[in-house]
Order: structure tokens, then C-alpha cells, then sequence
């Protein structure tokens, strides 16, 4: 037996037609892959960003109640931000929070 190619296409019973096929499937499938694969990153990005968001009111909301409770005690607003971490002695925010939003994820 002859080691040519159409010698092993009538082993494996396949013309050569028939091997391109199965490439054309394979890189359509590739590409449908592909294409998923694209709407999942997008449905994931917009899910991060409504988490971050979500994240951003509730600090929001931390900081709008140690602004209270600052007011309430002491009968002025704070000047700034480290006046609430510490004012005569007592604290009316745990930490200062950093900006959910920005894109560095040290700062989050």
C-alpha cells in the first residue's frame, strides 16, 4: 500500500471536500464561541459596575449619618472629612471610605 494522500482519504473514508468541512465547522464554531463569549464580559463589566455604584450610596449613606450624628453632638458641621474619623476624642465614622468608582482596584 502507497502512503499517498488519497490512499488515506479511503481509509478514513473522507474526501478531501469533506476534511474542509469539518475545518469550516470548526472555525464557525470557534467564532460563535467567540461572539458568547463577548456578551458574557459585557453582561460581567455591567454587573461590576452596578456593584460598585451599589457600594458608592451605601458609603454615601455612612457618610450622610456621621454627618449627623457629628452635627448632633457638637452643634456644627464638620470642616472636613478627618474631623469625623476623630473630634474631641470621639469617632462618628469608622474609616474613611475611598471612591468605589475610580478603576484602580487598590483604592477600592
Amino acid at each position: 500500500m502507497t502512503h499517498c494522500s488519497w490512499a488515506r482519504n479511503r481509509q478514513t473514508g473522507r474526501s478531501p471536500r469533506q476534511r474542509g468541512y469539518i475545518l469550516l465547522t470548526l472555525m464557525l464554531f470557534f467564532a460563535m464561541f467567540a461572539m458568547t463569549q463577548l456578551v458574557v464580559l459585557a453582561n460581567i463589566r455591567h454587573q461590576i459596575q452596578r456593584d460598585r455604584e451599589e457600594e458608592l450610596c451605601h458609603r454615601g449613606t455612612q457618610y450622610m449619618r456621621a454627618i449627623r450624628r457629628y452635627y448632633r453632638t457638637l452643634g456644627t458641621y464638620p470642616t472636613s472629612l478627618q474631623n469625623l474619623e476623630s473630634a474631641n476624642g470621639k469617632r462618628f465614622i469608622r474609616k474613611l471610605y475611598k471612591d468605589p468608582m475610580s478603576r484602580d482596584p487598590q483604592t477600592g
